[in-house]
């Protein structure tokens, strides 16, 4: 679609469709996996400068979006944190498509934390809030965001399993199983990361607040939906009820 560039709040709406797009192309399987990585190839050097290849318009899109970001006072801060960050969520797909049994829950999480996308989309933020307090502690906000990745993966794998499991797919549940009752287990696995998470988020200060409520009101909000929903399931098309 034609977006208007008026408001840096649209990249990161922009962003977040292409990141829901990458899900869609990586989740599907009738794609063999070379021509799988030669897209993630295409994505990564998109994101290090190059064009994009005609006709490719995932990677047109994330080219208009990195020529949004690169203008931008936090750019040149991070850029190599946001590729890398990019790289991640990449490489956390592709584990996906391995079948490989996991050995331990933390096995299984370096990866599938990547794959969830909340860092990446944290980053973006981060540039467009354009808070330069930020630059004495991206240790510390990068710790941060793997805690909230964290909690959005076990999540994410408490309201999938029955049809990952279908499909044959590896989750939080499907590794713990191997250690007794697999969905309890990932349970209590989330009832610790999220006071771990806020931990990590307290340890964040930016001069506004406003990078800390949104990464935080993102955790909390999507615990939430995936108590009741999927988003391949959810009906995004519905208007909201009113009470009269």
């Amino acid at each position: 679609p034609a977006w208007q560039r008026d408001d840096p709040q649209l990249t990161a709406a922009r962003y977040l469709v292409w990141i829901f797009a990458l899900d869609d192309l990586s989740d599907d399987w009738s794609l063999p996996l070379p021509e799988l990585l030669a897209r993630y190839a295409t994505f990564r050097a998109v994101a290090a400068g190059a064009l994009p290849p005609p006709g490719d318009g995932e990677a047109a899109l994330l080219h208009e979006i990195v020529a949004e970001l690169s203008v931008l006072p936090l750019w040149p801060l991070l850029a190599e944190t946001w590729r890398a960050s990019l790289g991640d969520i990449l490489d956390g797909m592709a584990a996906e498509r391995d079948p490989s049994p996991r050995a331990s829950l933390e096995a299984y999480m370096a990866l599938a934390h990547l794959s969830i996308g909340a860092m990446q989309d944290a980053w973006t933020v981060l540039m467009l809030l354009g808070d330069d307090t930020v630059a004495g502690q991206i240790p510390e906000i990068t710790a941060a965001l793997r805690a909230e990745a964290r909690v959005i993966r076990l999540s994410n794998d408490l309201n999938s399993a029955d049809k990952e499991l279908l499909e044959g797919k590896q989750n939080a549940l499907t590794v713990l199983a191997a250690h007794g009752d697999g969905r309890a287990l990932t349970e209590a696995a989330l009832e610790r990361a999220i006071p771990d998470f806020h931990a990590a988020m307290a340890r964040v200060h930016t001069a506004s607040g406003r990078f800390e409520r949104c990464i935080t009101t993102t955790a909390e909000a999507t615990v939430a939906f995936y108590r009741k929903h999927t988003f391949h399931e959810y009906d995004h098309s519905a208007e909201p009820r009113t009470e009269n």
